[in-house]
């Protein structure tokens, strides 16, 4: 018994919160910086890696990168195109709490330049 609660007492204690201080810039006219910083974790508990899913508007998983650090850069296969970010910090515990964030990719630096596609 103390071990189930030793165990359970650690799950939820290590389990990570979300991500911190996320930004998604438009790089260029066809790439998107994110960067965010991570996530509070216990001493013996270290974040083993990140994931990100990225998704179009309707729900489409377009890919999902999995990575140690804590920024990447993303070349958009379509301009003009909203895009969702979903980001989870994981350790050995499991999955932490997921950060949202959406980002329409411009074809110039500015939204007018999608009107006239």
């Amino acid at each position: 018994m103390q071990t189930y609660y030793r165990f359970f007492l650690w799950y939820f204690i290590g389990k990570l919160e979300v991500v911190k201080d996320v930004q998604l810039v438009q790089y260029n006219s066809s790439a998107l910086q994110l960067s965010f910083s991570p996530p509070f974790t216990l001493a013996g508990v270290p974040i083993s890696n990140y994931t990100t899913t990225i998704t179009s508007a309707d729900g489409v998983t377009i890919t999902t990168i999995t990575t140690t650090t804590t920024d990447l850069l993303y070349s958009a296969p379509d301009i003009c195109t909203s895009y969702h970010f979903n980001i989870t910090a994981n350790n050995r515990v499991g999955i932490g709490d997921s950060y949202l964030i959406n980002k329409t990719i411009y074809k110039g630096l500015d939204n007018l330049s999608c009107s006239y596609i």
